[in-house]
């Protein structure tokens, strides 16, 4: 018979420990997500067609000149499906929902500002691991092995797509008539959901105006495929907290206490030196600190300390 005793006693008792060197190696069986492939990703997204509302529509179609003031990613819609004859490979469908805020000049020294939607789409294939197991978990409310509300319904143990994306950056507007077929559009407006449609002030709509809004966005993004796993990790204890009640942030701590604590910001009142300033390497005639502008160095400026002193 197998022995199933913990040699790492009185840390973890659920892991497996061993010697080596002398020390003590202790670990212990968790189950998460372990990430079986990801791809960051560096892309400009041109012309895409914003959907407007009738306001956004009548200022486009008055305005002289239009400019984006913010973007942001409302939602990131992502499905999975397996690759026909590519075992343990999956096809990742993105669809991207972008809310851009938009100042438009109109005739007579007016201005106006309004919302649209952008919509994108995105496919990749990441390599997701193979297995289809059923998992079941027992019922959170509790009740008894007879009852029939103590079955659990099983979930399949396939790889889930995971985005991380930042906020895009606005690189150009464009505007064009609606009878040329111009730009980028995957959706008509019946196509965006409800909750994407109400973020912006009115109702969407295609029909109306005589001009099309589109924009282009730089994105970055990183794209994760991962599914449940139980792993080994090394452990040595339990997570304690180790800050105590009493430090920063105390209901009982005055305020000039607190703002004590704090550490000058440096970095809001001195710009951070150009990079090529900390490349001591291929700058030899240009050191942070140094007035000498170092003519080998591509002229990248280092005059005076680069950071405030004191």
């Amino acid at each position: 018979m197998a022995d199933k005793t913990n040699n790492c006693t009185g840390i973890l008792g659920s892991g497996n420990g061993c010697v080596k060197g002398g020390t003590i190696e202790c670990g212990t069986c968790i189950c998460t997500d372990k990430i079986f492939d990801s791809v960051k990703i560096k892309e400009c997204l041109e012309d895409i067609k914003v959907h407007l509302t009738d306001i956004g529509q009548d200022a486009v179609d008055r305005a002289n000149n239009i400019r984006a003031k913010s973007a942001e990613i409302l939602k990131a819609c992502l499905s999975v499906s397996e690759v026909a004859f590519n075992r343990g490979y999956y096809s990742v469908s993105i669809r991207y929902y972008f809310r851009i805020t938009f100042e438009a000049c109109i005739p007579g020294g007016r201005s106006t500002e309004f919302c649209g939607v952008a919509v994108y789409d995105k496919n990749l294939v990441l390599y997701g691991g193979e297995g289809g197991v059923s998992m079941f978990t027992s019922d959170a409310n509790g009740g008894s092995f007879c009852e029939c509300n103590s079955f659990s319904e099983g979930t399949v143990n396939t790889p889930k797509a995971v985005l991380e994306a930042a906020n895009p950056v606005v690189l150009d507007v464009k505007v064009a008539e609606k009878a040329y077929n111009y730009g980028y559009c995957c959706c008509v407006c019946e196509q965006i959901p409800d909750y994407i449609a109400s973020c912006v002030n009115g109702t969407l709509t295609d029909d109306a105006g005589n001009k099309n809004l589109y924009i282009t966005l730089g994105v970055f993004s990183i794209v994760r495929m991962q599914r449940p796993s139980c792993i080994m990790v090394q452990a040595s204890d339990y997570c304690i907290p180790d800050k105590d009640s009493g430090t920063l942030g105390d209901s009982t701590s005055s305020p000039c206490d607190i703002f004590n604590n704090m550490c000058f910001p440096i970095d809001e009142f001195c710009p951070p030196a150009p990079p090529c300033c900390h490349d001591t390497s291929a700058n030899a005639g240009c050191r942070p600190g140094s007035s000498v502008q170092g003519s080998t160095a591509g002229n990248c400026g280092c005059h005076g300390n680069s950071r405030c002193s004191g």
